[in-house]
């Protein structure tokens, strides 16, 4: 299974690509879809906003932006180690909101390793709405491809 899954062009929005998962009832694909950069480009993961990811003041919900961070931090590693397809797992995230995000913006989430470890993969990153400043994140992952 350590095989990264087959993509394609995705239709919702132009130059991002969705990929085919080996787990299709997964949380990652019910709380999506997610939407991934060319794997030949820099970090990037994002979603159009539905009425599935709105809270009940109809803003896009806190838990569905902490899903993207959650993905985009994984995107920022698998691309970083060069991985065809990582295993990891998630040690912390840190938040810091700073604005919304609404139904039907593409909001999506960029960032970068800042250090790695033997195991540990140390990210930071951004998420937009709209070019507008949603949230800071910074995080840990755990590298389980990696022995130890």
């Amino acid at each position: 299974m350590n095989k990264f899954p087959t993509y394609s062009k995705s239709p919702l929005h132009e130059g991002w690509i969705t990929y085919d998962l080996p787990f299709p009832d997964g949380f990652s694909e019910q709380s999506g879809p997610y939407l991934f950069r060319h794997p030949d480009s820099s970090a990037g993961v994002g979603f159009i906003a539905t009425k599935k990811h709105e809270n009940y003041i109809g803003l896009v919900h806190g838990g569905a932006l902490l899903s993207l961070v959650d993905v985009t931090m994984w995107d920022i590693c698998q691309r970083e180690i060069g991985a065809e397809f990582l295993l990891a797992a998630t040690i912390t995230m840190n938040v810091e909101f700073a604005s919304s995000a609404k139904v039907g913006d593409f909001v999506q989430g960029t960032g970068q390793l800042v250090k790695r470890g033997r195991n540990i993969l140390f990210v930071r990153g951004l998420v937009k709405s709209e070019e507008k400043i949603v949230l800071s994140f910074s995080g840990t992952m755990k590298h389980l491809d990696n022995p130890g």
